[in-house]
């Protein structure tokens, strides 16, 4: 059974990161999902529980995802 109890879709356009971080200040959220503009990959830009700021950058791999262990 699946936990997600709401989808919300959005443009994730491409921008740097230091515009991405004014866009998330701007908006006062705690996480903001753009388009790197010089990798052209997503990420998401978080803000942590010291107020610091944390990146992931997520890469598209044409592998299959690895399986769930089973219990």
């Amino acid at each position: 059974t699946s936990r997600v109890v709401k989808t919300t879709e959005f443009e994730a356009y491409p921008m740097s990161l230091e515009e991405a971080v004014m866009q998330m200040d701007l908006m006062n959220n705690d996480f903001y999902v753009f388009t790197n503009s010089t990798t052209m990959e997503i990420n998401v830009l978080y803000r942590r529980q010291d107020s610091m700021l944390g990146l992931i950058e997520a890469h598209t791999s044409k592998k299959p995802a690895p399986s769930a262990p089973r219990a």
